[in-house]
């Protein structure tokens, strides 16, 4: 007898049994089965909670700043973001986004945003003004310390 030829041992049998798919066990009366909700469940709702919470951020990036009147000719000014690149700076009503590179200047005014800073602005057409809300504005050289807190900056 050679070894890769199945007799019909007993014990050659029984290997079979084992490989054979197995039924699914009937379920209980009443149609629903009473599991609880597996891993797959929880990954496919923590998904929908992401996804969810991502559209809102995208919907709140994407709205424009609310509308100002102009100081000088009392018309509606539409709202947008001022930011610096390398060599120039730009007016967008849409805010920028993660490659906006920003430059340098006397006056920061990019203390809006995370990694992509900006600062939002408003633009009169018919004036051809822009302003710009400066509160809370630094000048170069006063940035604080890292790690600093506010009441250490007003000791100094």
């Amino acid at each position: 007898m050679s070894f890769w030829k199945k007799s019909d041992d007993p014990w050659d049998w029984k290997d079979e049994e084992k490989r054979r798919p197995r039924e699914a066990p009937a379920q209980p009366p009443g149609g629903e089965s009473a599991q609880e909700p597996g891993l797959l469940d929880e990954v496919k709702d923590l998904g929908r909670e992401l996804k969810e919470g991502w559209n809102r951020r995208k919907e709140e990036r994407e709205t424009p700043p609310p509308p100002m009147t102009c100081p000088w000719c009392g018309k509606e000014m539409e709202g947008g973001y001022l930011f610096t690149g390398r060599d120039a700076i730009h007016f967008r009503r849409k805010r920028p986004g993660l490659l906006t590179v920003r430059g340098t200047g006397d006056l920061r005014l990019d203390n809006e945003g995370g990694f992509p800073t900006y600062k939002t602005a408003w633009h009169c057409p018919d004036c051809r003004k822009l302003v710009v809300d400066t509160t809370g504005i630094v000048p170069m050289g006063e940035w604080p310390e890292l790690g600093q807190t506010p009441e250490q900056e007003k000791q100094q």
